[in-house]
């Protein structure tokens, strides 16, 4: 009988511990502080911190030092586990053998349907070395560089703005501006994209003394069963002015099934400037016609031309990047003076342009077109009010103002410490899952690969009396 009382006293102290150490996890996981920190050197799985992939580009090594992540391409992905919502994270990266990437980039997936992700800077020496030569100002996480002297500080800067080409920006938003290079009157005409575009694009339009007058209309293929829901956004001097939403409306989500769609954006009595058209949207979903009564306006970076032949526009882009999943679509794309093969699907491919306005032509489309400019019909309609962004292509020799969020990290026995702060608050988070992604730009296969030694992640949320003062509020 004394057998029998201690082996129920030992299996209840035995499922007591493990129900205790359940709660301790769950605790630990939902973070009632509202702070929890997730660190892994590699040297095992982590419950919370998830694989870089794909294995191609980050493969798991182990030296006489440690573990570590060999990055081999860019970009690579990492996910985070969470058993709750967080307000902030600060992402820490220990990495060694930096000389073949001399940038690196990192962010938080915001957007699903158009892969777009809020981008923050980890280590750039170009800046750094810049940063020696010229004379910088730190304030915060703010650096103000000038060449020669001429703004005792940033706010004198901010009060007297430069013009845009001595002037480059980094992580840093100035106002945009645009003014057209001839006498603007309003287009008296209609003007169509001859060719369809697939998925997300934004555009930037100049009126003056005019409407904002634009029409769409397209095709949604249904390939999924997925909602195919299409935004219309309209941003003016970066502020929302209008935003809606076209419902899914397809033919009970059918898969397989094609439905159509129109839209006219008609906004009267609007001031003069620049104004940012963005159509948010998935793969699913055509654009097959665009119409506008603008004169001046340009696709902004990215744009995927779907269906279509003889393919001609224009660009302001240093460099541009082509890259395409149909076989069909391979082949000879003409960039500037320069070419740009397209040989292989799936893979990215790039060229310099050359000139301060390029023209791009190509015989068949379902081809997505990125720069880091805009793209246009012409020469004469380009339409770009972002100020010069700092980067590979960029020819310092016109720049005499850069301003950047940015602080050098810092550097111990070879290994750099690399930090950035992301806000999470509208981040995508999906089964319990935030998605990264890690940039290396410029960075190519036959580089020399660089080595992550550790990833930390630090989260800030709510704590237990900011929910119980919601609870009974």
């Amino acid at each position: 009988m004394a057998s029998l009382s201690r082996r129920y006293i030992f299996r209840f102290g035995l499922w007591s511990a493990i129900f205790l150490v359940a709660i301790w996890f769950v605790l630990a996981g939902v973070a009632l502080t509202g702070q929890v920190a997730y660190e892994t050197d590699f040297f095992e799985p982590h419950y919370h911190l998830r694989p870089l992939t794909p294995a191609e580009r980050a493969s798991w090594v182990s030296d006489g030092q440690g573990q570590y992540y060999e990055l081999r391409g860019e970009p690579v992905y990492f996910s985070l586990r969470t058993l709750r919502r967080f307000d902030q994270a600060r992402l820490t990266l220990v990495l060694e053998d930096l000389d073949s990437a001399p940038v690196v980039e990192a962010g938080v997936l915001y957007d699903q349907t158009i892969w777009r992700y809020d981008m923050r800077p980890l280590v750039n020496s170009d800046l750094d070395k810049l940063s020696r030569l010229w004379e910088a100002k730190q304030s915060g996480d703010i650096l103000f560089l000038q060449k020669e002297r001429k703004y005792q500080s940033f706010e004198d800067f901010l009060s007297a703005l430069p013009g845009r080409a001595e002037t480059a920006v980094y992580y840093y938003d100035l106002p945009e501006s645009f003014t057209p290079a001839i006498t603007y009157n309003p287009c008296q005409e209609t003007v169509s994209v001859p060719w369809p575009i697939r998925g997300a694009f934004q555009i930037y339009a100049y009126i003056n003394n005019e409407d904002l007058d634009f029409s769409f209309s397209g095709r949604d293929l249904n390939e999924n069963q997925d909602t195919d829901d299409i935004r219309l956004i309209v941003y003016y001097q970066q502020a929302v002015i209008q935003d809606k939403i076209l419902a899914d409306a397809g033919l009970d989500g059918q898969s397989g099934s094609v439905r159509s769609w129109t839209e006219q954006l008609l906004l009267a009595g609007l001031p003069a400037g620049v104004y940012k058209i963005e159509i948010k949207a998935n793969d699913d979903i055509i654009t097959d016609r665009m119409a506008t009564k603008q004169k001046l306006f340009s696709f902004d970076r990215r744009l995927r031309i779907a269906g279509a032949e003889d393919i001609r526009l224009f660009t302001d882009s240093a460099r541009v990047a082509a890259v395409t999943s149909n076989p069909a679509s391979l082949g000879t794309i003409k960039v500037g003076d320069n070419i740009l093969e397209l040989s292989e699907t799936y893979r990215q491919f790039e060229a310099l342009t050359g000139t301060a306005t390029a023209e791009i032509s190509f015989p068949r489309g379902d081809i997505i077109l990125s720069g880091d400019g805009v793209f246009s019909l012409s020469a004469d309609q380009l339409v770009n009010p972002r100020w010069r962004r700092l980067g590979r292509d960029l020819d310092l020799s016109e720049i005499r103002y850069i301003i950047a969020h940015y602080q050098t990290p810092p550097v111990r026995e070879g290994r750099t410490r690399a930090q950035a702060v992301f806000d999470l608050r509208g981040a995508y988070r999906e089964n319990g899952e935030y998605g990264f992604i890690i940039s290396l730009p410029g960075f190519k296969e036959t580089d020399r690969p660089i080595r992550l030694r550790s990833l930390k992640v630090e989260l800030t949320g709510r704590d237990w009396r900011v929910w119980l003062a919601d609870l009974f509020r």
